[in-house]
């Protein structure tokens, strides 16, 4: 249960995903919410910043918009980022600041003129919309709200009255009805959320469905041992769409929103991540620019390493990855080997050019003409540049040959090689005996 938390989607791959379905069909935001055991409004929010390349019409219910498949295939990772929030703002903002729930806002966010997208924010990666966002929605909602017959209609409030339960359990139970509410004007004229008379008997009905609790631990309970607040602990289980259940405590006769302790633990790994970084942990970027090296190279580096980051907040306070100072040791190493080699003096520094230098002299016989270098990925640019650093020389009848020096430099790319696959043999055996 923890690990799906960590990883926004791992139970189920979108390649599993697709191949379970109708090569032929493009899944609905519904679909794709059973597939990958998520709510709804998670889906949402994943394919908003492509919504330009959804099919969208008034009267198509959101749940039911089709995904085409090149979208569906990204939606894992959409959320990549490191643009900083600034003045954009989460679903979860705007609902507070125009008086609607975040799931009216969520609903509507398809159909916006703006566009939103992923930023960094202290709870991490967040979709958030544009500064224009918040007048299309008081827009929106100022049309849509409207006036009705309050004797047939309730709204969460008067129905956690009536059921004489919380308005948290009472939005979670219509949730699960998957029931649409009527947005109308209240006694005073504010916007409202109002849904029929009706769902009252199936409200009863679960109420009286309660299970006493066990071992598990309320909202209260976690934020308590936590020694952090109930809405912090409300917002991260907001954040990571955790699950819970509603059980009755038969000592106090209360019910409330209860939890397994491996969400206790989750939680307490989360909150120990909201803290400035270690001395000498670095993130990505940093431990580019200390190396010398291309983001990509890095980037590859670190994936073959057999450790985990940490989260940390970075100097703006933004939750960024952070490693710790024996990959930045092991980083400068892998560096120093590829520095030692006399490929660098020859403008062959890197691995693209390296390598492209080495495999061609591996794959050449005595001789090469230009149409066997070009069948080799081998570029006229290249045979020119090659030629002009002496590497190789061209013959009076058009072909090619690789000079001693060509040769030394090729042998010593290899070397060089061979030498950083043997620290990087060496890094994944060492982080395997170091607990993340």
């Amino acid at each position: 249960m923890v690990e799906r938390f960590r990883d926004l989607g791992s139970e189920t791959s979108v390649a599993e995903s697709i191949e379970a379905s109708d090569p032929l069909h493009n899944l609905t935001i519904q679909e794709i919410a059973d597939i990958r055991q998520r709510h709804w409004t998670w889906v949402v929010r994943r394919v908003a910043p492509m919504k330009d390349e959804l099919e969208i019409t008034e009267d198509t219910p959101v749940r039911q918009i089709k995904i085409p498949k090149n979208v569906f295939a990204q939606i894992d990772s959409i959320d990549k980022t490191e643009k900083p929030a600034e003045d954009w703002e989460t679903t979860a903002v705007l609902a507070e600041k125009i008086g609607v729930r975040r799931q009216w806002v969520v609903a509507r966010i398809l159909k916006l003129e703006s566009t939103g997208e992923f930023r960094i924010s202290l709870n991490g990666p967040r979709f958030h919309l544009p500064p224009e966002a918040h007048s299309e929605l008081a827009e929106i909602r100022n049309r849509v709200a409207i006036s009705i017959d309050r004797d047939k209609f309730s709204n969460v409030t008067q129905l956690s009255n009536l059921v004489g339960r919380s308005p948290v359990w009472v939005n979670n139970r219509l949730e699960s009805m998957d029931v649409e509410p009527i947005l109308a004007l209240d006694a005073i004229g504010r916007p409202s959320d109002y849904y029929p008379n009706t769902v009252a008997d199936f409200l009863f009905k679960e109420k009286s469905q309660l299970v006493e609790a066990q071992d598990e631990l309320t909202i209260r309970d976690i934020a308590n041992a936590l020694g952090k607040s109930y809405g912090w602990v409300r917002a991260r289980i907001e954040q990571f769409e955790i699950k819970g259940d509603y059980k009755y405590f038969a000592h106090t006769g209360r019910i409330d929103l209860c939890f397994g302790t491996d969400v206790f633990i989750f939680l307490q790994e989360v909150a120990l991540t909201y803290r400035k970084a270690k001395e000498g942990w670095r993130t990505e970027g940093a431990l580019s620019v200390i190396t010398g090296r291309a983001d990509a190279w890095v980037h590859k580096r670190l994936q073959e390493m057999n450790t985990r980051p940490k989260i940390f907040a970075d100097k703006a306070g933004n939750l960024r990855s952070h490693y710790s100072p024996r990959v930045e040791r092991e980083l400068k190493r892998m560096t120093r080997a590829w520095e030692s080699s006399d490929a660098i003096k020859y403008g062959l520094n890197g691995e693209d050019k390296a390598g492209k230098f080495r495999d061609a002299h591996d794959k050449s016989g005595i001789w090469m003409t230009e149409e066997e270098f070009e069948e080799i990925g081998v570029t006229a640019n290249d045979m020119k540049y090659w030629a002009e650093l002496e590497l190789i020389n061209q013959m009076s009848d058009g072909r090619y040959y690789f000079t001693q020096k060509g040769k030394q430099v090729a042998q010593r790319i290899t070397e060089t090689e061979e030498l950083a696959e043997k620290i990087r043999s060496e890094m994944a055996e060492a982080f395997e005996e170091i607990p993340t």
